[in-house]
């Protein structure tokens, strides 16, 4: 990417837009070209004493609403995310009545958070499972990715009980940062049977469940949780996705996951 013009922050900020809706879309555009863009947005806005006009050299002081766009980018660099935070919080109680307004885009991506984990489900073959998934007391039968089971894109993740088997999970390992909040969102409906869908972070290290939320929609619907992780690293923090009732047969789809660190 060449940026040796002069494209001021404000519009950059519609570059970065256009750029992550290629990259999640798959066209042009890659996680190492992600990274120059994040690296661009870590120069301006920690790097230049307060917030550069200008995107390839410290010029001036522009706007904290500018920051709305950019901060997406601490996907790649979280320190954009934390930097940006402590900006804004250093300005916003100060600005009065209406004029806070115009912070709102800013505000709204530092509410959203800073993506830290994304699973769509359709990037691998039917019947098996995307990299670092595992069954659970489940099996290729009973835990698998299907077109049956998408929400968007091509494949989504079937989880099917069987009375017999006891408990149908897919489980995978989340790798935390110690005393961190995070959000999950994802896509689920209950496509068949008396059991719901249920979403869990269980904390093998200490045995209990650190959060989990159920859905009961028979339509697709999302569900969304926050958890705080423990202060310490070394927990093994999983996330379980299954149902409320192994002992009833039930099929629930699960589509679109989404982690977000919030703080």
């Amino acid at each position: 990417m060449n940026w040796t013009g002069t494209e001021d922050t404000s519009h950059g900020n519609l570059d970065v837009a256009a750029a992550f809706s290629s990259y999640y879309a798959g066209v042009g555009l890659n996680k190492e070209d992600m990274t120059y863009f994040a690296n661009t947005a870590d120069f301006m806005i920690s790097h230049c004493g307060n917030f550069s006009k200008h995107v390839n050299k410290c010029y001036g002081d522009e706007s904290f609403t500018s920051l709305r766009w950019w901060m997406q980018l601490a996907e790649f660099k979280p320190s954009i995310y934390h930097d940006s935070e402590a900006k804004l919080t250093q300005v916003f109680n100060a600005i009065q009545g209406v004029g806070q307004r115009y912070y709102m885009g800013a505000i709204a991506q530092l509410v959203k958070g800073y993506r830290v984990y994304d699973q769509p489900f359709n990037n691998v073959a039917e019947n098996a499972l995307p990299e670092g998934w595992r069954h659970w007391q489940s099996n290729p039968e009973t835990v698998f990715l299907s077109p049956n089971s998408a929400f968007s894109g091509s494949q989504g993740l079937a989880v099917k009980n069987r009375p017999s088997y006891g408990w149908q999970v897919a489980q995978k390992v989340f790798d935390y940062e110690p005393g961190a909040t995070y959000r999950l969102d994802t896509m689920a409906r209950v496509f068949s049977g008396d059991a719901n869908g249920r979403v869990m972070i269980y904390d093998a290290t200490s045995k209990k469940s650190v959060a989990q939320v159920i859905t009961t929609s028979r339509d697709w619907s999302p569900i969304s949780m926050e958890f705080t992780v423990p202060n310490v690293s070394g927990h093994n923090l999983q996330i379980y996705l299954y149902s409320t009732k192994w002992q009833v047969d039930s099929e629930i789809h699960f589509d679109d996951l989404e982690i977000f660190r919030i703080n």
